[in-house]
């Protein structure tokens, strides 16, 4: 029979949202007081009420272990990532995805499922963290070892705050069936309760990445706002090879000294854009157009629009063009008289003339 390991948890591994706002919190302690609902072994429970804006949300305790927190790298009561909120399967998606080979293959260790090697797998996981003082994570979360790409996209998708709404109060049961009596005094949520797939989520499949809604749901944004971003591009070079006219043949208007940049994105600013362009001449104006991921920069000059041109072709036939972090196509454009008004009514301010983007 495997030995119980000493209860010297003083205090859970939590995210900033579970804890809430008051510093000065009290939590009551329990040795050994549940299974861990991953590993199924006892553990300490720690039990609290966190404070949110407006008042105090519901009580909160742990729910998995301080190991397969730490394993993991995520809190022991929402089983999302410690420093940035995320779900497990969406922080080594993007990991895998835009990592380096060392920490694909460091993610992708197997994890015993019999009784007995799972027993010796903590053993070895304890003895690991008394010699060091941490547990190894096995997922490549720690920040000295993501790559800068990796740690851009991680920090785009979490939240800049704590996201308090999670410590809410859940729905009251007996207002759903028509019996609560308390009315305003009742301390639980008096709401229909939400259905649909994110109405169903446990604790397992959250912490191994497996049928987690919430992650397929964040995941499935991202892969269509890159295959959109990724249809511009190719839209643009397919009509660009059917009117056989060179990226960087300028447009036969000489009043045109427009660009017209494709893939930016919500980081990229006017400043980045117009530091960027500034060695090819005077930058006279920037237009964000936010919806299409798109930007309109105007020169001074027309030489210095058709010396961009020349350059950034010259650089990449395909006119792509890195800007601060972010790689984006260029093409000739033109700037309508007033560009902004056409974007703030939501209307569509660019048109396809002779295989380049012009703007009307």
């Amino acid at each position: 029979m495997t030995k119980l390991p000493p209860p010297d948890d003083e205090f859970p591994i939590l995210c900033e949202t579970c804890l809430g706002t008051n510093p000065n919190i009290v939590m009551t302690k329990e040795l050994f007081g549940k299974e861990c609902k991953i590993c199924n072994r006892p553990f300490t429970i720690f039990r609290w009420k966190p404070q949110i804006p407006g008042g105090f949300g519901r009580y909160k305790k742990t729910e998995i272990c301080p190991l397969c927190a730490k394993e993991k790298n995520v809190c022991q009561t929402c089983i999302l990532d410690l420093q940035h909120g995320l779900p497990v399967h969406v922080r080594d998606t993007l990991i895998k995805d835009l990592g380096s080979i060392d920490e694909v293959q460091e993610g992708d260790v197997a994890k015993p499922k019999t009784l007995l090697n799972l027993d010796y797998h903590y053993a070895l996981q304890r003895m690991r963290g008394e010699d060091k003082s941490e547990v190894d994570d096995g997922t490549g979360s720690d920040p000295t070892k993501i790559e800068p790409t990796v740690r851009e996209a991680i920090d785009r998708l979490s939240h800049a705050q704590p996201y308090h709404k999670r410590n809410q109060a859940k729905v009251c049961s007996f207002w759903v069936a028509g019996n609560c009596k308390r009315g305003d005094l009742c301390p639980y949520l008096h709401e229909m309760p939400k259905t649909g797939p994110l109405a169903k989520q446990n604790i397992k499949d959250r912490y191994n990445g497996t049928n987690d809604p919430v992650a397929n749901k964040m995941l499935k944004k991202i892969r269509s706002r890159d295959e959109e971003e990724e249809e511009m591009i190719n839209l643009a070079d397919e009509q660009q090879k059917k009117k056989f006219i060179p990226i960087a043949t300028p447009p036969s208007d000489p009043s045109i000294t427009s660009l017209w940049i494709v893939g930016t994105n919500d980081q990229l600013t006017e400043a980045d854009i117009t530091n960027s362009f500034a060695e090819f001449g005077t930058v006279r104006s920037v237009y964000l157009l936010k919806q299409k991921n798109s930007a309109i920069v105007t020169f001074l000059k027309r030489t210095e629009a058709e010396q961009a041109m020349r350059q950034i072709v010259s650089r990449d036939r395909k006119g792509s063009f890195q800007v601060k972090d972010k790689q984006v196509k260029v093409r000739w454009g033109k700037t309508s008289t007033a560009p902004t008004t056409a974007v703030d009514q939501g209307k569509d301010a660019i048109t396809v003339i002779g295989g380049r983007k012009d703007y009307d």
